[in-house]
């Protein structure tokens, strides 16, 4: 009995798999008009807001940025200039300079009241959309995930009151 020759018909031609690449979207991408106005031309615009000392400051800033693509763009200038050995450390040094104590105190990523504090919610806004995009500019850092990102966010935000509450502790 010959052998029959079995062909994959799962599996697609080199150039069907070119032509699909460019239908599929990247993953992790951030479908938002923000992640559009990256890479726009836009004026050159500072910023002068850091850090962000309240969550006051945090709202506005974010109006600021999703409304503005100037300040959009610079925004993620700046995190891509910060840099940092790996992901991890890429996040921690941007939201230390993005930020003060005292404002990642009063956030979580998803705005869950903690004891008798309302946190605000940082999942989604402007703000972390630019970090997130200003971190992936980078050669070094470019294949984080989301998941990522959203981990090592929280796991930051989370520390800030207790930190709060040791310098208190440290002063007294």
């Amino acid at each position: 009995m010959p052998l029959r020759k079995i062909t994959d018909h799962t599996r697609p031609t080199q150039n069907h798999n070119l032509k699909s690449l460019e239908s599929v979207p990247l993953p992790n991408k951030v479908e938002d008009g923000v992640m559009k106005m990256f890479f726009k031309q836009v004026e050159q615009v500072e910023l002068d807001e850091n850090p962000l000392t309240s969550v006051d400051d945090y709202i506005s800033f974010n109006a600021e940025v999703s409304s503005n693509a100037g300040k959009c763009n610079a925004l993620v200038k700046f995190v891509k200039s910060i840099g940092g050995a790996n992901g991890r450390d890429a996040f921690k040094r941007a939201w230390s300079l993005l930020t003060t104590i005292d404002c990642r105190a009063y956030c979580n990523w998803l705005g869950i009241k903690k004891g008798a504090n309302q946190k605000y919610g940082l999942k989604g806004t402007a703000i972390v959309k630019a970090v997130l995009g200003g971190i992936k500019l980078k050669a070094s850092t470019k294949d984080i995930t989301l998941q990522e990102f959203e981990i090592s966010t929280m796991s930051f935000f989370i520390r800030a009151p207790d930190l709060i509450k040791k310098e208190k502790k440290r002063l007294l």
